[in-house]
């Protein structure tokens, strides 16, 4: 079984997010992250000649995980601004010829998202961009973890509800 991929989209690598997408990595078994702060990744435009960048090695990155975590702060009632320039990207699935034939591979691979922020619970609708593609795309959507940081001992108190999470990917896995 390949390693489950957690695909990080804060803005900064010592943020609450990337706390907890440490605390994911340590937990599942060689778990790969991709910190969408470290590559470039340009937005997505019709009908532009694409300059190379890192979106097929983290379309590659997928295809090689049966498990994707989309981990990402909330801003704005919404996903990162990076999360949303991989997501607008996978348009490119449907329209780059490069990348067409790996739109099907997707197909089974579990999704799950975990999101950060300082609202008592996850906004309204916030999952629903995560859920509805991973449909479009023949993904299994496995459901959402919210971890609010108010609070200065919040790390300690997040413990359980992210060993609660890990446990639902490790039983999904197939490993309890």
């Amino acid at each position: 079984m390949n390693p489950p991929l957690v695909i990080e989209g804060s803005a900064r690598q010592d943020g609450d997010t990337a706390q907890l997408v440490r605390g994911v990595r340590d937990r599942l078994d060689a778990s790969v992250v991709v910190s969408l702060s470290q590559i470039d990744i340009a937005p997505f435009a019709y009908g532009a000649t694409r300059q190379p960048d890192d979106f097929a090695a983290v379309i590659d990155a997928m295809l090689a995980s049966d498990d994707i975590v989309f981990a990402t702060p909330v801003y704005w009632y919404a996903m990162s601004g990076r999360m949303k320039t991989v997501f607008d990207r996978l348009t490119d699935l449907l329209h780059d010829d490069r990348l067409k034939p790996r739109a099907r591979a997707f197909a089974g691979r579990r999704t799950w998202l975990l999101a950060v922020g300082t609202d008592p619970a996850l906004p309204p609708g916030f999952a629903e961009p995560f859920a509805r593609t991973s449909r479009y795309l023949g993904m299994n959507w496995s459901g959402a973890a919210y971890f609010n940081t108010r609070g200065d001992v919040w790390m300690g108190d997040a413990a359980p509800a992210l060993n609660r999470f890990i446990g639902r990917i490790r039983i999904a896995r197939g490993r309890a």
